[in-house]
């Protein structure tokens, strides 16, 4: 289970229960390449937070968004 896999690292309070009270808009970004953590459990993790949006971005490894030219955030 990947969720609780995170538990050996930074995002150890990151269980579905603890996602499940993200009231905020929450965009989940995965790349299909990733070894760390693949693509398939953003489902999962996208399913843990009511009304969030999952995008799995093709052809890249680790979802670095800081350094994808097609993904682009308005401040």
């Amino acid at each position: 289970d990947i969720l609780l896999g995170l538990q050996t690292g930074p995002r150890r309070e990151a269980t579905p229960q603890v996602l499940s009270k993200i009231k905020a808009p929450t965009l989940v970004m995965f790349g299909q390449k990733d070894t760390v953590i693949p693509a398939t459990d953003g489902d999962r993790f996208a399913a843990a937070i009511p009304g969030s949006t999952l995008i799995v971005y093709p052809d890249v490894a680790m979802c670095r968004w800081n350094r994808s030219p097609t993904v682009r955030f308005r401040t």
